[in-house]
């Protein structure tokens, strides 16, 4: 089947984009420049901010089209033999939160949005929580192999 191999593809794209967003999103408290990981052949980007939170912008950006075609191809399949897991429903609530907040964050660095800074607290924690908490679960569910999706 032709579709399998883009859903091969499009796992590929969803663990690729994952690990630079989290990569990028360390970096961008700066931890990179600061820990000598920029001086590693090839990472120097890391160490520069504007490129990191450019970087990370693009990965987020390719989870929230990957995220939303799958919502899409979820909510209009035929055949209704697979549903989201215990697992799944956990780490799918918490990619949300991270992927909403996320992009509440780029949003917020318009000019004609102004928050308050309780606002801002609220939204950065809501995003560095949401991802910490994102990428706990995602490792446990792998190390204790519960997938996303159940036969019912």
């Amino acid at each position: 089947m032709p579709n399998d191999r883009f859903d091969t593809y499009l796992k590929w794209a969803y663990r690729v984009a994952i690990a630079v967003a989290l990569f990028t999103g360390i970096g961008n408290m700066p931890m990179w420049g600061r820990y000598f990981v920029a001086d590693i052949p090839g990472f120097g980007w890391a160490g520069d901010f504007f490129v990191n939170i450019y970087v990370h912008y693009l990965a987020g950006a390719l989870l929230l089209a990957i995220s939303s075609y799958r919502i899409v191809v979820y909510r209009h399949r035929s055949d209704r033999r697979k549903t989201l897991s215990p697992s799944g429903v956990a780490r799918g609530a918490l990619l949300g939160l991270v992927l909403v907040s996320g992009l509440l964050s780029a949003i917020k660095n318009f000019a004609f949005v102004d928050l308050p800074m309780s606002g801002l607290m609220v939204l950065i924690f809501s995003h560095l929580g949401g991802a910490m908490a994102f990428t706990f679960l995602s490792l446990v569910a792998g190390l204790w192999k519960k997938p996303w999706m159940t036969a019912s």
